[in-house]
């Protein structure tokens, strides 16, 4: 099976790519970790600004998620995570039609892939979560279709929406919680529920 990078350079303006890698470097790679409030505004404002001039250019939707995700959960800023996502997902679904990705093989350890991964999936979980059964399992298992070693967990989720199981049902039988309000799954009950015939 032919093999799919996604190249960064293919999808924005040089100068601004030549920016965009100068900015990344200059905040460790981790600007959702800048303290100081107005530059942490300015560079939100910068991948928003990003996002629109270069709209395929997926990396800049990651870290402007990331960057919202950290902030207090207002009703605006739960609004901005929405429409982000939303935006995230349909790039995500025109590049996949573009370089016809579904039948080709999208490796995980290519860190150029993961974004553009991540905003399919994104997707597939927001038709669950409106109980889109069918649609969801179909974007699931296009994912695990073109990553079989699956490092993002698609054959749970194709499973829970081959059965129709809601995605509140799924978090509520597979989630546990810290006190400090994290959260992660537990592999055990997935690995023996996914096991069963």
């Amino acid at each position: 099976m032919e093999e799919f990078i996604y190249e960064e350079r293919n999808y924005i303006k040089s100068k601004d790519l030549k920016f965009y890698t100068e900015l990344l470097s200059k905040y460790e790679y981790y600007p959702s970790g800048i303290e100081d409030e107005f530059q942490f505004k300015i560079v939100l404002e910068y991948f928003i600004s990003l996002i629109e001039r270069a709209k395929d250019f997926i990396p800049a939707y990651q870290y402007a998620y990331e960057m919202l995700d950290s902030l207090n959960p207002t009703k605006d800023v739960l609004k901005q995570i929405n429409d982000l996502e939303n935006k995230w997902f349909e790039a995500s679904i025109r590049i996949a039609e573009k370089e016809n990705i579904f039948n080709k093989e999208v490796a995980w350890g290519w860190h150029e892939n993961r974004p553009l991964v991540r905003g399919i999936y994104m997707g597939a979980e927001k038709l669950w979560k409106n109980n889109e059964f069918e649609k969801a399992y179909e974007l699931f298992s296009k994912i695990l279709k073109t990553n079989e070693n699956d490092n993002i967990g698609a054959r749970y989720s194709v499973k829970a929406t081959a059965e129709k199981m809601t995605y509140e049902e799924f978090e509520k039988q597979f989630t546990i919680l810290h006190k400090d309000g994290s959260s992660y799954y537990n592999n055990d009950a997935l690995s023996k529920w996914f096991g069963k015939e």
